[in-house]
C-alpha cells in the first residue's frame, strides 16, 4: 500500500482542476487504487491511501492533472499495513 501526500502550490488552481483530478481516466480513482482520500486541515494539500503494485500506483499518481499542471506536488511512501489485521477492518 502507498501513502500519497499532496502539497498544494496553488489552491485556486487546485479548485479549477478538481473535476479533472477525480475523473482522470488514468488516475488512481479511475484505476480503483484509492482506499481512502481527503483534504488536509488546514487546506494545504490532500492525502490518499492507495492499494496496488508500485508501477501502477506511480503511473496513476504521475498522470494526475494537479501534478502535471504544477498545482500540487506528491510524495509517495510505500508501507506494509499491520493493523487492523485481515478481517478486522471496521466500516
Amino acid at each position: 500500500m502507498f501513502l500519497v501526500l499532496l502539497q498544494y502550490q496553488s489552491v485556486e488552481q487546485v479548485d479549477h482542476l478538481l473535476t479533472d483530478h477525480y475523473e482522470n481516466p488514468d488516475g488512481p480513482f479511475a484505476q480503483g487504487l484509492v482506499r481512502i482520500a481527503g483534504r488536509l486541515k488546514p487546506r494545504t494539500g490532500g492525502l490518499m491511501i492507495l492499494d496496488g503494485d508500485p508501477t501502477s500506483v506511480q503511473l496513476a499518481v504521475a498522470s494526475d492533472p494537479l501534478l502535471r499542471s504544477g498545482a500540487a506536488t506528491a510524495t509517495l511512501t510505500e508501507f506494509q499495513p499491520t493493523w487492523p489485521r485481515r478481517g478486522q477492518l471496521r466500516r
